[in-house]
């Protein structure tokens, strides 16, 4: 079933409205687009030294922050400026899209990289998206580094 639904944008423009299309069936939550048909809260599914977790978070925020803001102690020791490599995620998902230079040419000097690995602070949201987490803090016994920002 889809309905529509308003709700506020964002506190740029607290006036606006957004109209989001809302798809309801059984067999899924509900998911929030607008009017062009873009996923307003991409789904992340995170696999952790703990376990699975699953979460909405907003389009266009970095990965490495929704992880950290849902309770996932991803390592990112330069502060997500792709400089590291410490906030690297294995993408399981096939929609992602591609590297940038600056994350391209970091991963080119590490080994045990593959075509799959990722670094959180260089992905914005704008999909579903499944990954694993590579390094978390509370396995390697460190603080996980100064909060990227956004």
């Amino acid at each position: 079933m889809l309905r529509k639904r308003h709700f506020p944008s964002s506190e740029a423009c607290p006036p606006c409205f957004r109209v989001a299309i809302v798809q309801n069936s059984k067999d899924t939550n509900d998911r929030y687009f607008d009017f062009k048909g873009n996923i307003l809260m991409p789904q992340i599914t995170a696999d952790t030294a703990t376990g699975t977790v699953s979460f909405d978070a907003e389009a266009g925020k970095k990965l490495v922050l929704a992880l950290e803001d849902n309770g996932v102690d991803i390592l990112h020791r330069c502060g997500g400026n792709a400089r590291c490599t410490t906030c690297r995620v294995e993408v399981l998902s096939d929609n992602v899209g591609n590297r940038n230079e600056d994350e391209e040419a970091i991963l080119s000097t590490k080994d045990g990289i593959t075509d799959l690995t990722r670094l959180s602070c260089q992905i914005r949201l704008s999909e579903d998206i499944h990954v694993r987490v590579i390094n978390q803090a509370s396995v390697a016994g460190i603080d996980p580094g100064t909060r990227p920002e956004d």
